[in-house]
C-alpha cells in the first residue's frame, strides 16, 4: 500500500484523455491506505490539466463531491466522444461524395 502523497503525483498527461486519466487515477487510489474522500477529490481535481474545458467547467461550478465530479466527467467524456464521432462521420460523408463524383 502507498501513502496519501502518492496520489498528489498522479496528474493528467498532456495527451491523456479525461477518461484515461480517471481510469488511471482510480486504479492508483485503490493502492492508497486510509484514503479520505475529501482528499481524493482534492487530489483528482489538482491532477487535471489546467487548460482543459472540463477543468474550466469545474472552476465555473465547483463539484459538490466525488459522485458529482464523476457524473460530470462522464457527461463531458460522452459529449466529446459523440462530437468526435460526428466529425468523423462528416468527413467520411465528404469522402464518399468525392469518390462518387469520379465514377
Amino acid at each position: 500500500m502507498r501513502n496519501l502523497s502518492h496520489l498528489i503525483n498522479v496528474v493528467q498527461g498532456n495527451d491523456e484523455s479525461l477518461r484515461d486519466y480517471l481510469t488511471r487515477f482510480n486504479k492508483e487510489s485503490l493502492t492508497v491506505k486510509d484514503l479520505e474522500p475529501s482528499f481524493t477529490l482534492a487530489a483528482l481535481n489538482s491532477g487535471l490539466k489546467d487548460n482543459s474545458p472540463f477543468t474550466f467547467s469545474l472552476m465555473k461550478k465547483p463539484m459538490v463531491d466525488m459522485i458529482d465530479l464523476l457524473r460530470r466527467a462522464e457527461k463531458y467524456v460522452n459529449a466529446k466522444e459523440a462530437m468526435a464521432a460526428r466529425k468523423q462521420k462528416t468527413s467520411w460523408s465528404g469522402h464518399q461524395a468525392k469518390k462518387g463524383e469520379h465514377s
